[in-house]
């Protein structure tokens, strides 16, 4: 409908459809860049563990002795976790099993295989892992 001269055409969409539309394409545009920025972690795979923090360790480190400054060094153990692991330790005995250090708050089997290949758990008879 052509409108007649000197008047405004109408608007093809009102002011609430306009807002639910800006709305939506605000949403989208969002989700999109949260899943472009962070896809791997929600495809369920596990990130390479950080060489950086890594590479230094010719040998594994030993989940019943380490000081946390060297559980830091482990890829996404900071220092909150380092002393969690080392205070868990140390009230409770030394861990049997490398995953005995699940029971430490804040670290998931999910964590666990962030940094796995990185640490062993000697036994408290032998010294042997």
């Amino acid at each position: 409908m052509t409108p007649a001269p000197g008047q405004k055409p109408a608007p093809l969409w009102n002011r609430p459809q306009q807002a639910i539309l800006l709305s939506l394409l605000l949403a989208s545009a969002a989700m999109l860049t949260a899943s472009l920025g962070h896809g791997r972690h929600w495809s369920g795979n596990v990130p390479p563990a950080e060489p950086s923090r890594v590479e230094a360790f010719s040998e594994k480190i030993d989940l019943n002795t380490a000081p946390a400054v060297s559980l830091q060094r482990l890829p996404r153990i900071g220092p909150a976790l380092a002393g969690a692991i080392v205070r868990e330790r140390n009230a409770h005995g030394p861990f049997d099993r490398v995953e005995d250090v699940c029971r430490v708050s804040g670290i998931s089997d999910h964590s666990l295989a962030r940094f796995r290949e990185f640490v062993v758990v000697t036994s408290a008879d032998s010294g042997t892992p």
